[in-house]
């Protein structure tokens, strides 16, 4: 059974996302029909699974959102201690301070804090000139979904998460940089006997050019555990999201809002 939820999982959302078509509205159910055993209760046998992929509008970014970016910055900057080895860094390379692991959902439940989780790549003089980084994009990203329902026919699970971007900001026309990547739950539903958790990571923060004219990119994961009380399954999908604004699913090789 667990085999056939990884191949499901990763084939539906290739097929979701394999054109600018699919994304805007794409939608595609297939059902499990697992060898019934008189030893499993039926309601916890999950016999489908539907993935949905598509599009979020672009949301202006306001003022006082890139103020609480930059002091969110300005505060990592320091906790991490970084401004003990100022002088030796170069003011145009990006800053490695972001988060490395946060819980998005736990125990079927959205973690109190996490829309505040946000994941920068911004060079080292943002903390003291953040005014220098103008030409910030619409926040725009991508919504996925995840519904389950068992052998009776009952939705059990269902998730809808965005992965989030702000990006294209530059320091007097030089380099592109990443304001936030994010990860938020936007609908979570599990019924007793069933049980959702996600998690985000943060493996790689780079710059993709020069380090005359820096172009920032972000790789995140995201961890994926469901089941019932009889069998739990877990994935991962890889997200890149880059400066120009291009969202690159690596687990099944396709873009997402490619320039």
């Amino acid at each position: 059974m667990k085999f056939y939820f990884k191949f499901l999982v990763l084939g539906l959302v290739s097929w979701a996302i394999a054109s600018p078509e699919a994304l805007a509205q794409s939608t595609r159910e297939i059902h499990l029909k697992p060898k019934p055993s008189v030893s499993q209760d039926p309601f916890y046998q999950v016999s489908s699974i539907t993935i949905k992929v598509k599009k979020m509008k672009p949301v202006r970014v306001s003022e006082s959102r890139l103020e609480d970016l930059h002091r969110e910055f300005t505060q990592e900057y320091f906790s991490k201690g970084l401004h003990l080895n100022e002088q030796s860094q170069d003011p145009m390379s990006i800053a490695d301070i972001a988060l490395k692991v946060w819980d998005v959902i736990q125990q079927n439940k959205a973690v109190l804090n996490v829309s505040t989780q946000n994941v920068k790549a911004l060079p080292f003089l943002a903390k003291d000139h953040w005014e220098s980084l103008t030409g910030w994009k619409p926040e725009h990203g991508v919504q996925y979904s995840l519904i389950l329902k068992n052998l009776y026919g009952i939705k059990v699970v269902e998730l809808v998460y965005d992965v989030r971007l702000i990006y294209g900001g530059s320091v007097r026309g030089v380099g592109k940089y990443i304001a936030s990547a994010r990860v938020v739950p936007k609908f979570i539903d599990v019924l007793w006997g069933f049980n959702l958790d996600v998690s985000a990571r943060e493996v790689a923060i780079q710059n993709l050019r020069t380090e005359s004219n820096p172009f920032a990119s972000i790789v995140l994961e995201v961890g994926l555990s469901y089941g019932s009380i009889l069998e739990k399954t877990s994935e991962t999908v890889t997200y890149r999201l880059n400066a120009d604004g291009e969202i690159q699913d690596l687990t099944t090789g396709n873009s997402y809002f490619k320039p």
